[in-house]
């Protein structure tokens, strides 16, 4: 039941993000290549370690660091995109 009130909270913040301009097609398209990159690496690795189970631990530890400096990166351009669009909103009110 909890997860039913989660997803209509998401539905409306989505909806409030789209209204306010925030939720644009290049917001959709990176979060979209962001998810497509990680299960291209995640999704190899996977089967990987299901066909091979006695493949040394640097198998998952490699892709963990890839993923985790791709979040790192895609984080920093996440916050610089979002302070240029707080610059821009604020050069439009002064």
């Amino acid at each position: 039941m909890f997860e039913l009130v989660k997803l209509a909270w998401e539905a409306l913040v989505l909806r409030d993000s789209i209204k306010k301009g925030e939720m644009t097609a290049g917001v959709w398209g990176g979060a979209l290549l962001f998810l497509a990159v990680l299960m291209c690496i995640a999704i190899p690795t996977i089967v990987y370690l299901d066909r091979h189970p006695d493949a040394p631990a640097s198998v998952l530890v490699y892709p963990a660091i890839a993923v985790g400096l791709l979040l790192i990166v895609y984080f920093w351009l996440s916050i610089r995109w979002r302070l240029r669009l707080n610059r821009q909103s604020g050069n439009a009110d002064a």
